[in-house]
């Protein structure tokens, strides 16, 4: 049946295999038949199987994930009319069994699955711990694609060569997200900016991993469906990056319009002659990860309570479920008047603080008891040099003086 044969050949073969069956039994033609439909049929799905990525995609998916669903069926089964901290503890060993199984899955499917886990790491409150850690080092730790593939769809894209563009290219890249990667480079004229690459295929994978995932909810548990279903729209308009770089240059000259905000809030430039349907390259602004500043304030938190960060998370959790046994709601965060109090608060400890302090500087300089050795950001005017009043305020510093 593998045999590379011609048309005339084939035909000769069919006409042979007729002659032989002649004068066969019936039930004998019938079973030949049969096999040879599911042989063609065996054949053709192999070789669907063999040319379609997308459906190797899915099989593996099964493959892998159903048996770990059956699993938990199977337990969910057998400890049903156990003690609670038995269940617990049951569940708590196939969650330590399969989490590194689900991450191995993750890593090798990447795509959309990724996209999953990163937005399960913000729902402590719903996952298991172990896999929790899981979901959170897909943030920082997600597989990428090889330089020399960003390297191809940045040149197709852009229809020049990388060094024709770019003076600087790190290979290494700054992140990874499910369709995506950035890269951290420099233009010919020295201006740092950062290049967002849509990987090869990203929104004809997309598609197949979201469907592949809804039929399992089917199966599995059908809640997550309208949620799957409202980021399958989403995300359906996440695949053209020149509306990206459009919606960064709205968003610019919306908030230009407000004088208010010009000097607190800024847009990352996009550079319009460089940006494709799978490249965007905009600005590099430095900056920290909002889930690292969120940690760090958490932190802070913990310490004016005389706690470590684990602490308080075991302590919060604890309260939660307590509240939960109760039949009572979780504890909700402060309102909007309290968040806009507490907002007016920290800016009026921070704006006093920076006075004193640039009152003890300026008396300091004025008196000539201390020499000026605070450290100003970007926006605070340089302070003078260390003269008398009278030069100062007679000479070209008393501007910065006032």
């Amino acid at each position: 049946w593998g045999e590379q044969v011609g048309p005339l050949e084939c035909t000769r073969k069919a006409s042979r295999f007729r002659e032989e069956m002649r004068g066969r039994p019936f039930y004998f033609k019938l079973f030949a038949g049969t096999a040879g439909v599911l042989g063609v049929s065996a054949v053709g799905f192999g070789t669907l199987i063999a040319v379609d990525p997308g459906q190797l995609r899915s099989m593996y998916f099964w493959k892998k994930v159903f048996p770990v669903y059956a699993r938990y069926r199977v337990t969910q089964y057998l400890v049903a009319d156990k003690p609670e901290h038995e269940q617990d503890q049951a569940f708590e060993n196939l969650h330590s069994t399969y989490a590194p199984v689900m991450d191995d899955i993750i890593r090798h499917l990447k795509g959309f699955y990724i996209k999953i886990a990163q937005l399960g790491s913000a729902r402590a409150d719903f996952l298991p711990s172990a896999y929790l850690r899981i979901c959170e080092s897909l943030q920082d730790d997600c597989p990428s694609e090889s330089f020399e593939v960003v390297q191809s769809v940045i040149e197709r894209s852009l229809g020049k060569p990388l060094g024709a563009v770019f003076k600087e290219f790190d290979r290494e890249p700054l992140a990874t997200a499910s369709i995506g990667q950035v890269h951290r480079a420099r233009l010919l004229d020295g201006t740092d900016v950062v290049v967002k690459v849509q990987l090869p295929h990203a929104e004809k994978t997309f598609r197949i991993d979201i469907r592949t995932l809804m039929d399992f909810c089917r199966l599995a548990q059908p809640a997550p469906l309208p949620f799957l279903q409202e980021i399958e729209k989403q995300f359906m308009t996440e695949f053209d990056f020149r509306k990206e770089a459009e919606n960064l240059q709205m968003i610019e000259q919306n908030i230009a319009r407000h004088k208010r905000w010009t000097n607190k809030v800024v847009i990352p430039k996009p550079h319009m002659d460089l940006c494709t349907k799978e490249v965007l390259v905009m600005d590099f602004l430095p900056g920290v990860k909002l889930a690292a500043a969120i940690k760090k304030q958490y932190e802070r938190i913990a310490k004016m309570k005389g706690m470590t960060l684990q602490e308080l998370q075991d302590m919060q959790m604890k309260l939660d479920r307590e509240r939960e046994e109760k039949g009572l709601e979780r504890e909700a965060g402060p309102t909007e008047w309290q968040m806009t109090m507490w907002q007016y608060k920290v800016w009026l400890n921070n704006t006093t603080s920076a006075v004193t302090k640039s009152l003890r500087s300026w008396m300091s300089w004025a008196t000539g008891t201390k020499t000026h050795t605070h450290t100003h950001s970007l926006h605070e005017p340089t302070p003078p040099l260390r003269y008398s009043i009278t030069h100062t305020c007679g000479g070209k510093q008393r501007r910065c003086l006032l």
